[in-house]
């Protein structure tokens, strides 16, 4: 599982260098990342997000679809089960939140109309798997996670402490540390933290602890969360602006 220090470093290595004269790809893959670390989700559900379903109002995002490896969307998640609603809603922590408002803008300034937030610039449909892979490997490199052999589009793993799948480590990393931080945070209740992750025991999960799946409600519990989410996702020590 990537660390804590660890997750510090590859937050730095993605960014992009110079904040004036970026690219689209630098742009979106740095969010691509970004959503991984402080979600925790599957790589196909990742891709899938529409900006229909990020809500900047109630602080949330609807995971109710993924795209395939053959670039295909599908309705539906890995957790849903038969006769439940399809989906779940997670709530944002903040610095991906200032993160998400600030690329939706400069994402207009690349593409017009953008359904999805990972849009690829000319096929608008989510940037291919193997954009993300190749950008993470290629971090995950620079900064002494994995040793590599890069050849143009192509990125071969000679070794790496992720068994060479560099998504899963997040699902572990978001899961631990918000489980790390239950005890001193009560409000990131057993129900709280499998809906967030999105285990397959989901469907205890909306029994026992709410129905998350309006996108456009809220609580006043919800801002408890999001500032426990938020102390235990702190890998970015730097202040976003």
């Amino acid at each position: 599982m990537i660390t804590m220090r660890e997750a510090e470093e590859l937050y730095e290595e993605i960014k992009p260098r110079d904040k004036t004269n970026y690219t689209y790809t630098e742009l979106v893959n740095f969010i691509g990342i970004c959503l991984f670390m402080y979600l925790g989700a599957r790589p196909g559900e990742i891709r899938a997000i529409k900006w229909s379903n990020v809500s900047f109002i109630t602080k949330r995002i609807k995971i109710d679809g993924q795209i395939t490896m053959d670039g295909q969307y599908v309705s539906g998640t890995k957790a849903d089960n038969l006769g439940e609603e399809i989906g779940r809603v997670l709530i944002i922590p903040t610095k991906l939140l200032r993160l998400l408002i600030k690329f939706q803008a400069k994402q207009k300034e690349f593409l017009e109309n953008p359904i999805w937030v990972l849009q690829h610039q000319t096929t608008r449909m989510p940037i291919p798997d193997k954009q993300l892979r190749n950008f993470l490997w290629r971090s995950y490199a620079n900064i002494g996670l994995a040793e590599i052999e890069d050849i143009g589009n192509h990125v071969k793993v000679i070794s790496s402490k992720f068994k060479h799948e560099p998504f899963k480590t997040f699902r572990h990393f978001a899961s631990t540390a918000l489980l790390d931080n239950q005890a001193a945070t009560p409000v990131l209740s057993d129900n709280v933290i499998r809906t967030q992750v999105g285990h397959q025991d989901i469907k205890t999960t909306r029994t026992i602890y709410a129905k998350h799946s309006d996108l456009h409600s809220s609580t006043p519990r919800d801002q408890e969360i999001i500032e426990a989410l938020d102390k235990a996702l702190d890998f970015d020590k730097i202040t976003t602006s």
